[in-house]
């Protein structure tokens, strides 16, 4: 653009200002940047796109068409398509362009919001959504909670007024602030979208599948090293306490959860077949399992069960939940309690144990290329979960002075 053309842009935009007339201009990104920025009361209009409006307000900006409906009427009517700082000048102009389309060919876009006038909020689906899986664990309820609450004023809006601009932005902000959070944010709203859409419609479909591209989430290497497990078996045989050194013992052991092993009952426990029961793991009730408990740590735990006998719980604690809460992690030699699970997961294969077998002791849900663990009883143990569990314990007990 020469000098000449860009002082013409500025005083058109000056004069629109100035008389609050309707411009036509070939806008681009950097005559949207300046109008929303210095001034107020604009309305300019594309001369690229006819039909597409930046109307200027106080403080921003936001990209309208207008045209009309070949209803056999020529119905007029003016839609909003976004917030100038919020879309480009690009993705405006191609709103336009398909919104140009749809009016041709009859389609009136006012009427399927007619249609989806009793949509609820977010926050009001995401109940109804949970109140359809009484089975998720109270663990699964927060995270579904605190990602609601991750999506701020989303979270108050019907959700057919909300659009692909829309989450897009805010997922945006939401990164700058934790990537991680800003993807489970992004995969909650997409569960309860995909969910709404089998019983109804909304215009724009998905958005938050249409809208968003994850931040990239780098794997956790946490598996520990010889070094690393010797001196997690000095610091638990270095413990006063031996219900916590024991409950240390039975996460490096088994590749359990931090929770699902700290809120064992005794009840669950069958010492002599050297098997636990997870009624509530992640995923909830539904995914209660059956894990085998090594010969080893069978030894500890019945070296602690006189500890607390007036307990129900094989670690308890002065606490809310009557058991341990957490373990502390700051002391030297020990590790985040989740790096124990991804170290029994590496150590197991590296004795050459099968993935399938693996991923039945950690109960996940994938068995393999074809199989889930829908096909296999999680109530019984098999035998090569307890061949494997017997050879990962044996291995790292080696470490152990």
């Amino acid at each position: 653009m020469t000098r000449s053309k860009k002082i013409s842009d500025r005083a058109q935009i000056a004069a629109s200002y100035a008389t609050e007339e309707r411009m036509t201009i070939k806008l681009t990104q950097g005559v949207v940047d300046r109008a929303t920025r210095e001034g107020s009361g604009a309305t300019l209009y594309d001369e690229e796109v006819p039909g597409l409006v930046l109307k200027v307000g106080k403080r921003s900006g936001s990209y309208r068409y207008k045209g009309t409906v070949n209803d056999g009427r020529s119905t007029p009517l003016t839609l909003t398509i976004g917030r100038a700082d919020c879309i480009s000048l690009k993705e405006a102009r191609n709103e336009a362009r398909s919104l140009k389309v749809r009016l041709s060919r009859g389609e009136d876009p006012r009427d399927e919001r007619k249609r989806n006038k009793d949509a609820p909020t977010v926050e009001e689906y995401l109940e109804r959504y949970l109140e359809n899986r009484p089975n998720l664990s109270p663990r699964t309820l927060v995270y579904y909670r605190d990602c609601l609450k991750r999506m701020g004023r989303l979270a108050r809006m019907p959700m057919d007024r909300i659009t692909r601009q829309d989450v897009r932005s805010h997922f945006e902000r939401v990164s700058r602030k934790g990537a991680y959070g800003a993807n489970s944010m992004y995969r909650t709203g997409r569960a309860l979208w995909a969910d709404y859409l089998r019983s109804d419609e909304l215009s724009e479909g998905n958005v938050w599948a249409r809208a968003i591209r994850p931040n990239k989430e780098t794997p956790r290497d946490w598996a520990l090293d010889d070094d690393a497990f010797r001196s997690l078996w000095r610091a638990v045989d270095a413990m006063e306490n031996r219900v916590r050194a024991t409950a240390w013992i039975s996460l490096a052991l088994t590749g359990l959860r931090l929770s699902e092993a700290l809120s064992l009952r005794w009840e669950s426990i069958d010492l002599d077949a050297g098997t636990a029961w997870i009624a509530s793991p992640k995923g909830g009730r539904d995914r209660a399992f059956t894990r085998a408990l090594p010969k080893a740590l069978c030894s500890e735990l019945h070296s602690i069960r006189e500890a607390a006998p007036w307990s129900p719980f094989l670690f308890p604690a002065n606490s809310k939940s009557g058991h341990i809460p957490h373990l502390r992690t700051g002391d030297a030699g020990f590790p985040p309690p989740h790096a124990l699970r991804h170290s029994w997961a590496t150590r197991a294969l590296d004795l050459g144990v099968e993935m399938s077998t693996i991923s039945l002791c950690l109960n996940h849900s994938q068995l393999g290329k074809t199989t889930t663990s829908r096909y296999v009883s999680r109530d019984k143990v098999t035998k090569p979960v307890v061949e494997a569990t017997e050879r990962v314990a044996e291995h790292l007990l080696s470490f152990r002075d």
